[in-house]
């Protein structure tokens, strides 16, 4: 196996593939094209049954061990493009983000005048709604990511006994926070920060839908 080295050090395992081999691979691949990264890089992703990737760029084929080592290589690509960390100047608590994740949805609920009982699947349909009925959602959204970051991955703590992670990113400055699953990273935020500030995703389920994104991640990735 060959490697790609990101910025902060982790190496990530990957094969070169022939046109022929990754042909011979697609048979066994599952789900269909990975439509959040066509979307987004213009880039074929597709996922074996065996949770394996296989990639094809401009007429280059490679091989991954899974999706998220994909997505952690966009996005190291991304931060090589733009010259800075997504979430830099976001993410104000540093390596303390963890600590200040119940103070953040306290916040979030009380701005958008929700009871707040705890952290569950229901509170994050009802933050959906509240912030779809907002004169600007989209404003709402892009001041609000790191609240909502905290309230996705409390729930995922809650329900599935994850834990956070935080990570220093290679501008030495900023800390993201990811979540462990079953041993395993889940940069999570990356696509909350694509829908929020990229893609601009305006569907009504918004913070629900990347929760059950990862809820599909654990279940057939980790």
């Amino acid at each position: 196996m060959e490697s790609i080295e990101l910025n902060n050090g982790q190496k990530i395992n990957c094969k070169s593939l022939t046109k022929i081999e990754y042909n011979s691979l697609l048979k066994d691949t599952v789900g269909g094209i990975v439509e959040r990264i066509w979307t987004q890089y213009n880039i074929a992703v597709h996922q074996l049954k065996n949770g394996q990737v296989v990639v094809e760029e401009n007429s280059y084929y490679t091989l991954y061990d899974n999706l998220e080592d994909v997505d952690k290589v966009l996005l190291n690509a991304v931060g090589n493009s733009n010259g800075s960390e997504i979430l830099a100047g976001k993410n104000i608590y540093g390596a303390k983000f963890p600590e200040e994740v119940p103070v953040l949805i306290k916040q979030l609920c009380q701005i958008l005048d929700i009871n707040y009982t705890s952290s569950n699947e229901q509170l994050l349909k009802d933050i959906d709604a509240k912030v779809n009925r907002l004169a600007d959602p989209q404003q709402f959204r892009e001041s609000h990511l790191i609240h909502f970051i905290a309230l996705i991955g409390d729930v995922i703590i809650r329900k599935y006994s994850a834990e956070w992670k935080m990570e220093l990113a290679s501008d030495g400055t900023t800390w993201n926070p990811y979540l462990i699953i079953n041993n395993q990273d889940v940069q999570f935020f990356v696509y909350l920060y694509e829908d929020i500030f990229i893609n601009r995703v305006q569907e009504e389920g918004l913070l629900f839908g990347i929760y059950k994104t990862v809820v599909a991640i654990r279940e057939h990735n980790l």
